[in-house]
């Protein structure tokens, strides 16, 4: 008597019957895709592979953008520039989009330059009036078989790529983006699975477009969750206004196609250290309201690199201490006290003004990033501490969250 062989899931959505995987997956929709992610590391790695290749080829969808998309993003990971808002969310969604938003972290010139070079032209260049945001947003077009394409490069050299991203949300759903080897949704419950998105900020006029966008994709505006105001809310509720990190298992990560690409030189954990929340008002907002999220930076001259972290809202709705807060705190201290020692070796002549105000504690040593950076041959420098001192409060406000 022959025995029979079983067929499971993860064999029909393994590479083995590789023409049912390619006709399934794209019946799928992305609340399927998260759920079928979850029943197993096989499942996961083979649905990984497949919307790898084909849904989720970043070079397929920058190919009507750039000549060479791999070349994009090589200067995309030279400038450590992400990709958010409407083109990473329809990333997710498989649906085509002719407009690109690029946050540039460092060397815009460089960009601008490859896209001058790609065949795009300046249409329109816009220069904040708040010279403490020092933003430059610069338009750029370019008609391409016979269809018009458009880039928007946006600059500060005060935040962070990550700051704008989370700042320059208009709603959850927003909450997108991709770097240079990977595509990040960092509130796909909410998105894709409830189909719901969340005001983060006063409603405007200028939502309309957006607003219809979402609802023929089948989700739906909210002000805030209805229950937000509740003294026991829901868990999905309060997976909302959660401490949240980049790239922890709340957030759908799509690990990208590499292949040519000249990597970053910047550490992948200097962006997945990052921290952000979403919070509430005291009282709802009127006429509408609305959630809120503030972030702030990590700076000081002994660090190479700018980190992220969410910032205490003062008289926020809910809990309005974290233990993580107090970590902040001690981290910023110590930061302090090791540029000071850093100051103190230097030559008299080399040490920036302000140092008599650094050593008796009246001026933050962090300000002075922006005007002096220390020598890089004699400098000691923090990040590999601070990343380090940055995980470990971060898992310590997990098990505090898993404990409730």
């Amino acid at each position: 008597m022959s025995q029979v062989t079983r067929v499971t899931l993860a064999d029909l959505l393994s590479t083995r019957f590789s023409p049912i995987q390619e006709t399934l997956l794209p019946l799928f929709h992305q609340a399927d895709i998260i759920a079928l992610m979850k029943t197993s590391k096989d499942i996961h790695a083979n649905v990984h592979y497949e919307l790898k290749a084909k849904a989720f080829d970043i070079n397929v969808k920058l190919r009507n953008f750039f000549k060479d998309p791999h070349a994009f993003r090589s200067v995309q990971a030279k400038c450590d520039a992400l990709i958010p808002g409407d083109f990473a969310r329809k990333f997710f969604d498989r649906t085509p989009f002719r407009a690109l938003v690029i946050y540039v972290d460092k060397d815009a010139d460089g960009m601008k330059a490859y896209l001058e070079a790609d065949g795009y032209t300046i249409v329109k260049s816009v220069v904040e009036d708040d010279p403490a945001d020092d933003l430059t947003g610069t338009t750029y077009r370019k008609r391409t078989h016979g269809s018009l394409f458009k880039v928007v490069v946006v600059y500060s050299k005060t935040h962070p790529a990550r700051i704008m991203v989370l700042q320059g949300a208009r709603t959850t759903g927003d909450l997108n983006f991709i770097s240079w080897n990977k595509a990040y949704s960092l509130v796909p419950f909410t998105t894709w699975v409830r189909k719901e998105t969340y005001l983060l900020g006063p409603v405007s006029k200028d939502h309309s477009r957006p607003m219809k966008d979402y609802e023929e994709h089948g989700i739906r505006w909210k002000s805030i969750h209805w229950n937000a105001y509740d003294r026991n809310p829901p868990k999905d509720c309060k997976l909302i206004t959660q401490l949240r990190r980049i790239g922890d298992h709340h957030t759908w990560t799509i690990n990208l196609d590499t292949d040519g690409v000249t990597p970053s030189t910047t550490p992948e954990n200097v962006l997945e250290s990052s921290t952000f929340k979403v919070t509430l008002p005291p009282v709802p907002a009127r006429p509408t309201a609305h959630y809120k999220i503030s972030v702030c930076c990590i700076d000081s001259p002994v660090l190479r690199h700018r980190y992220v972290r969410y910032c205490n809202e003062a008289g926020a709705h809910g809990p309005s201490f974290l233990e993580y807060d107090e970590k902040i705190t001690t981290l910023s201290n110590r930061l302090h006290e090791m540029t000071v020692f850093e100051l103190l070796k230097l030559d008299k002549d080399q040490r920036p003004a302000g140092v008599t105000q650094i050593l008796d504690a009246t001026l933050i040593a962090s300000t002075l990033r922006r005007v002096f950076e220390l020598p890089a041959a004699t400098g000691i420098f923090c990040d590999d501490e601070v990343v380090e001192y940055l995980n470990r409060a971060w898992k310590e406000q997990v098990k505090m969250y898993e404990a409730e």
